[in-house]
């Protein structure tokens, strides 16, 4: 595949998906925001799509000066916007924010240590930088990989819009490797799917939990 026929299949899927994450990675987000957000907080959301998160974020806290950043232009969203590959650095229209989301993104991208680098460039002293990506550490996507050579989210269709798998080790690595960052926690969210069928562990085991049954995870990082 050509240069130019990869960045034409990442803006096609990119156009479909709308940059939309799931009910169960979006409302995690909401509840880590809450606990940090304030009435003048300076909030960016990268890869917001049609801004479904930015406007759950309204919904709570209405006088939050809110962002949204992306490959595509979706053109509706009501929030200030400003296009962006994030393969590329971060430009003189981002700010310095007190809260930056960053949810189903570095899978996407070809140098995730490059990303992190830029998202702690863009977050105040204090702030927090909040990310979410596909788990490679579950079941499903171990058995994926044994099976068939790839994790889940990872291979056929998924490809070449989901490029980089990062495992919770990797990352810690990676913001370790980052003076001014600091990992504060790393959440498994609740929605791993079992292999091969279209139900969700807890549907059926409502006691299973943590990364073997998690197939996205959150990282809470801290800017020194």
């Amino acid at each position: 595949m050509k240069e130019h026929e990869i960045d034409s299949f990442r803006q096609q899927a990119s156009l479909e998906s709308a940059g939309s994450s799931s009910d169960a990675i979006l409302d995690n987000f909401i509840k880590e925001i809450a606990k940090k957000i304030t009435d003048q907080v300076n909030l960016i959301d990268i890869g917001c799509g049609q801004g479904t998160l930015l406007q759950k974020v309204n919904h709570i806290c209405p006088n939050a000066s809110l962002t949204g950043a992306d490959f595509t232009n979706f053109k509706n969203t009501p929030f200030n916007f400003i296009q962006h590959d994030c393969n590329q650095n971060f430009t003189d229209s981002f700010s310095n924010y007190d809260i930056v989301v960053a949810s189903e993104v570095i899978e996407h991208l070809e140098n995730p240590r490059h990303f992190l680098r830029e998202l702690s460039r863009i977050t105040k002293s204090g702030g927090h930088i909040l990310l979410s990506t596909p788990n490679p550490e579950s079941l499903t996507s171990l058995i994926s990989f044994t099976l068939r050579g790839y994790h889940s989210a990872f291979g056929g269709k998924s490809y070449p819009a989901h490029i980089t798998a990062v495992a919770p080790y990797d990352l810690k690595n990676m913001i370790n490797e980052i003076s001014d960052l600091e990992l504060t926690e790393i959440k498994f969210i609740q929605n791993g799917r079992m292999p091969g069928l279209s139900l969700h562990w807890r549907q059926i085991f409502p006691f299973l939990k943590g990364k073997r049954f998690s197939d996205n995870y959150m990282a809470v990082i801290s800017k020194k």
